[in-house]
C-alpha cells in the first residue's frame, strides 16, 4: 500500500469506521492487508472482519457491487463470507476526507487454518 494512504489512516479514522458497525475500538485486531486495512473483531462468540479501503484503490460503487454479488451468492447457498450490515443497515459505509474517502465493510470471518503458507 502506498505510504501516503498509510499516513491518512489514523486512530480517528479507525474509531469512526468501528462506530459504523458498533465495534469497540479495543476489540479490533489488525491482521494485515495489501490494498486494504483489515481487522478482526469478536462479537457474540463469532469472529468478523472489518475492511477499510481507500478510494484510490476502489470506487465505492465497485464495492457496493461486490457486496451485492456476495450477498446474492450467500442468499443462494454458496459458501462465502456473509456481509454484515452497519448500525444504519447499510453494507457499505463511506468516511469522507478532504480529497478522498475510505470505504468500510464488514463480513463474517471465513473459517480456515492459519499459516497455510510455508
Amino acid at each position: 500500500m502506498e505510504q501516503h494512504i498509510k499516513e491518512l489512516m489514523n486512530e480517528h479514522i479507525l474509531e469512526d469506521a468501528a462506530k459504523f458497525f458498533g465495534i469497540d475500538l479495543s476489540d479490533l485486531k489488525y491482521i494485515g492487508g495489501f490494498q486494504n486495512f483489515v481487522y478482526e473483531y469478536p462479537k457474540k462468540d463469532k469472529l468478523y472482519i472489518l475492511r477499510i479501503t481507500h478510494s484510490s484503490h476502489r470506487h465505492s460503487n465497485h464495492v457496493c457491487g461486490e457486496i451485492e454479488w456476495v450477498q446474492y451468492l450467500y442468499n443462494n447457498g454458496v459458501s462465502v463470507s456473509k456481509p454484515i450490515a452497519s448500525k444504519a443497515d447499510r453494507y457499505v459505509e463511506v468516511l469522507e476526507l478532504d480529497n478522498s474517502y475510505f470505504i468500510i465493510t464488514s463480513f463474517e470471518k471465513a473459517p480456515g487454518k492459519e499459516d497455510l503458507l510455508p
